[in-house]
């Protein structure tokens, strides 16, 4: 609900604090004096278009502050627009976007009138209001869709469609064949062919190598004669034990290398071989991961996925009886929730018709379409005269026919519940051009649409500003000294109340005009209204 607006140079309004209650509000005032003003101030708030031609002559910038509260939640909502550049956004003094802005506003209020922001005009808003009117339970077909996309995952999980399927098969036999046909011996297999490469692609000059270190490590004659000569010595005796050991160890290494020199060989073959195995188990890196422990975790990898898609057929199976129940169930709850919404819409077009023929529009009709499977296409049509042709919401009609059609359709879904709407709704000069036995009725249906929600009316009708709550006006004065002119908002009461009452009624606060505003303040009083007559 709005709790307080406040606005600072906008037009004629320098400086303007309203404080806003619950049930229906009248803006009433003299044409010209600036009320428009007040509904444009919600405007900006709600994102309309700005520039400065809207600033006050003599301020730099307007502002718009609107105090909304939730409970025990509040929000502060502003818009500041300049006299050049861009206009900036805040919630909560926190810079946003205009978007931003507008989407927390939108939430909370609406404007019906020439320029509006209509909940009822967005997608899925006209749907949620014929089956909230019809009191309709779209459990079992949600459910129902629910359940069949599930299965349809299921199956498309274990394969997709029959071609693909079979492509995949292909292509991991392939990948399993290429890769079990190379046997790979283990993951070090790389690296043990490196070796041996190096191995065979040098034998001649290892052979050689080697062979010289074994004559050279042969000749032990003259380390002999010294281990001999240090044993006689007992002080050297130590000494001699180790030259044993090293005598013991070039024997020793003598006779390796010399059976190393005999395992040595120049192999073209074998290195040929060895060089194709290495090519080979390098191509499966390449395609298939980084060494060769991840070709084999590949592998394996395959073969799950294999056998998953070769028993696919059964599972699918399966899957596909789960899935026909599911499509026949799906099918049994759209029919019959197209059904319902059907007959909600009808009753509804046929309410909301019959209201809005008592808002000075005899001929007007609202139609509403239910199209798709389950209804769910729902577009409410109007016409404001049988001469003209039902059109969708969003083109039909003027903004004063249009903002009446909405009216109805508020008071008569409210009183079925309603559709997710806006706490707040203001009507802006929607009974323009109404008098009569029509003011009358569409001033009850403002305080029908007021037992639900906050309503702010601007309006010129007595009728109107009579059942009010609260009743506020705009004035309009002159500066003596030649500056712009201003306006001020202030709440009425008492005589000051009937008074404005008087003149809506007769241009004057004469005798007969104060009997009769009294006369319609006690009636809209003992209707519902709060304000006393004075």
């Amino acid at each position: 609900m709005l709790a307080e607006l406040h606005i600072e140079n906008l037009a004629v309004l320098e400086r303007v604090t309203l404080p806003l209650g619950p049930g229906l509000t009248a803006i009433t005032g003299e044409t010209g004096t600036g009320k428009s003003m007040v509904v444009r101030a919600l405007g900006l708030v709600l994102g309309d278009r700005a520039d400065g031609s809207l600033v006050r002559v003599g301020a730099e910038e307007c502002r718009v502050d609107l105090r909304v509260v939730d409970g025990e939640n509040e929000t502060v909502l502003s818009r500041v627009v300049p006299l050049e550049g861009r206009s900036r956004a805040y919630i909560d003094g926190r810079p946003t976007t205009i978007a931003a802005l507008a989407e927390v506003a939108s939430a909370a209020l609406e404007v019906h009138g020439q320029h509006s922001h209509h909940s009822l005009l967005r997608s899925g808003a006209q749907r949620s209001t014929v089956d909230r009117y019809g009191a309709i339970d779209t459990a079992l077909w949600d459910d129902a869709v629910a359940r069949v996309a599930e299965l349809e995952a299921s199956i498309a999980a274990l394969g997709g469609d029959s071609g693909e399927r079979y492509r995949e098969i292909d292509l991991l036999r392939y990948q399993i064949e290429e890769i079990d046909g190379a046997v790979i011996e283990d993951a070090d297999e790389e690296s043990r062919l490196a070796d041996e490469e190096v191995l065979l692609s040098s034998a001649d000059e290892l052979k050689e190598v080697a062979s010289r270190a074994v004559q050279v490590l042969d000749d032990d004659d003259r380390v002999a004669e010294t281990v001999s000569e240090l044993r006689r010595h007992g002080a050297l005796a130590p000494f001699s034990e180790r030259a044993d050991s090293v005598l013991a160890e070039m024997r020793e290494l003598s006779s390796d290398l010399r059976a190393a020199v005999d395992g040595i060989s120049a192999d073209p073959e074998r290195l040929g071989v060895v060089r194709a195995r290495r090519q080979q188990l390098r191509q499966l890196v390449r395609k298939y991961g980084d060494d060769l422990s991840a070709v084999i975790r590949f592998a394996d990898q395959c073969r799950d996925r294999l056998g998953q898609l070769e028993g696919r057929d059964a599972a699918v199976g399966e899957l596909e009886k789960e899935l026909a129940v599911a499509r026949s169930a799906l099918e049994a709850a759209a029919q019959s929730l197209a059904e319902e919404r059907r007959a909600a819409a009808s009753r509804l077009a046929e309410a909301v018709s019959d209201a809005v023929r008592h808002l000075d529009l005899p001929d007007a009709r609202l139609e509403i379409d239910c199209g798709g499977s389950a209804g769910e296409r729902v577009e409410m049509l109007f016409s404001p005269s049988s001469r003209v042709p039902v059109l969708p919401l969003s083109k039909a009609v003027s903004g004063g026919e249009l903002a009446r059609c909405m009216l109805a359709i508020d008071t008569v879904t409210s009183e079925a519940g309603g559709f997710e709407a806006p706490d707040t709704v203001v009507y802006d000069e929607i009974d323009a051009g109404i008098g009569g036995r029509a003011a009358h009725t569409i001033s009850a249906e403002f305080s029908r649409a007021a037992a639900s929600r906050q309503v702010l009316v601007v309006t010129h009708l007595a009728q109107v500003a009579s059942r009010a709550r609260t009743q506020v006006v705009v004035e309009r004065s002159v500066d003596p000294a030649g500056g712009p002119p201003a306006a001020t908002v202030r709440v009425v009461s008492g005589d000051e109340r009937v008074g404005e009452v008087a003149r809506l009624l007769a241009g004057t606060d004469g005798p007969r005009a104060v009997e009769h505003a009294r006369e319609l303040l006690d009636a809209g009083s003992s209707t519902g209204t709060d304000t006393p007559a004075g």
